[in-house]
Parts: C-alpha cells; structure tokens; sequence
C-alpha cells in the first residue's frame, strides 16, 4: 500500500463544507461593508440635516444612494 492510498481522501461532503464555509465568510465581509457604507451614510445624511436643516434631507438622502 503506498503512501498516497492510506491518507484518507476529502469526501464530497467534505468538499461540499468547506465551500459553503468559503461563500459564508465571503458573503459576511460583503454585508459587513455593506453595513459600513450604509452606516456612513446615515450619518452623512443625519449631519447634513443637522448643518443644513430638515428641508435638505430629500436631497442629502438621493446624493447618499448615488454613491453607495
């Protein structure tokens, strides 16, 4: 028996887990930024109404989802 025939070999559902594994922790940074982005803009959108007045929310609101 060799080497290469007594390690054991990855099931599929091996596989299968640690590609799941692999798009869960890449789908949690991408709604982590996403939370970070939308975080920023609230606050953009909440100073701008504090600095410029509740009339310029609407506006501060569609510049916020133009650069997000």
């Amino acid at each position: 028996m060799t080497d290469l025939e007594q390690q054991p070999q990855p099931t599929t559902e091996q596989s299968t887990e640690s590609t799941i594994t692999t798009i869960a922790t890449e789908a949690e940074g991408v709604i982590k930024k996403g939370v970070e982005d939308l975080e920023a803009a609230y606050n953009f959108i909440q100073h701008g109404v504090d600095f410029l007045g509740p009339d310029a929310k609407s506006e501060l609101l569609t510049l916020a989802i133009k650069f997000l």
